[in-house]
């Protein structure tokens, strides 16, 4: 009887030390050396607005649009003027380029004319194409706003609805005559960009013109609004390479385009239909959209674009990666 006592004392002891053992050593891999299996982990990155689809873009789910974005975790180092020496310059042309890139296209749908603009000009801080080179199907969405139409909060709407984020590229007299709705824009989480002040062409103007130009803008909305601008797009898509150089030095990403079509003429705006077919098919990795905020035709038929960009398998990209 002595020995059976001694014996279920030790079974016990043996079954706690073993129940220690395995609380204190399951999380070092304990077991896994043991018997020569790693547990595995899966864990499932898309929440349940997504449904799982993976064409679906969650970087804007850290900020969903519609909500104000926070930018000081970023570490942005915002555009300050320079004092402008004219030898800086001297080795550069001032001769005006036009942006146009034409029709003929690559294999991955990706205009020809917009690569040879990016391996040219990107260098003095010319973005024509996100991430070039790259077959990540992602679009981005940038709109100019040189006056108001009546339709950018029936975009912001939709934007918000397909959560979107975009660039806005505004003039002085917009920031100026449309505060609710640059307020609006800043409030939803979207990007605001510099458009200049009064819609000048940079190359045809001095180096003192447009620097004073942009600035003008860029201090109007850091007092009017506490907003600070950090990209810039060239009014008619009009540079040089010495306007590029100034504003990179200054601080501006300069942001152009991979897609533009005739939409500013208010009084002919394209038809719906074919306007859809020519944003959609023209979708490709890196694409940066310019689409301008004063047309009837984009504010109506934007929702329908996302969708159809999206069934492609594009997402669309968030306008922080710009900022970065």
């Amino acid at each position: 009887m002595n020995n059976f006592h001694k014996n279920l004392k030790k079974l016990v002891s043996f079954i706690l030390f073993f129940t220690l053992l395995i609380s204190t050593s399951a999380h070092a891999g304990f077991f896994d050396s043991i018997f020569g299996k790693k547990s595995e982990i899966i864990i499932d990155t898309f929440d349940d607005e997504t449904n799982g689809d993976p064409n679906v873009d969650t970087t804007s789910k850290i900020t969903p649009v519609g909500e104000f974005l926070d930018l000081s975790n970023l570490n942005i180092e915002y555009p300050k003027r320079i004092n402008i020496e004219e030898s800086l310059f001297s080795n550069l042309s001032g001769e005006p380029v036009a942006t146009g890139f034409g029709y003929s296209r690559n294999d991955d749908n990706v205009p020809i004319n917009v690569l040879r603009y990016e391996e040219k000009y990107g260098n003095l801080g010319g973005i024509f194409i996100s991430n070039p080179g790259s077959n990540e199907k992602k679009v981005y969405l940038t709109f100019d706003c040189g006056y108001e139409g009546g339709y950018t909060w029936q975009i912001l709407d939709t934007l918000k609805e397909k959560n979107v984020r975009a660039i806005f590229f505004i003039t002085g007299h917009y920031a100026r005559d449309t505060e609710y709705i640059v307020q609006r824009m800043i409030e939803d989480g979207h990007i605001v960009g510099n458009h200049t002040w009064s819609h000048i062409d940079c190359p045809r103007s001095t180096l003192n013109e447009v620097q004073s130009n942009v600035f003008k803008v860029h201090d109007f909305v850091k007092n009017k609004y506490n907003y600070d601008m950090k990209l810039f797009r060239y009014p008619y898509g009009n540079f040089s390479e010495q306007t590029l150089k100034l504003l990179n030095m200054q601080g501006y990403k300069q942001i152009f385009w991979s897609f533009g079509y005739k939409d500013w003429d208010t009084e002919n705006q394209p038809a719906e239909g074919t306007a859809k077919f020519e944003i959609v098919t023209s979708a490709c990795p890196g694409m940066i959209y310019l689409l301008h905020a004063e047309s009837k035709t984009n504010a109506t038929i934007l929702g329908d674009c996302i969708d159809a960009i999206r069934e492609k398998g594009f997402v669309f990209g968030d306008t922080i990666d710009f900022l970065k």
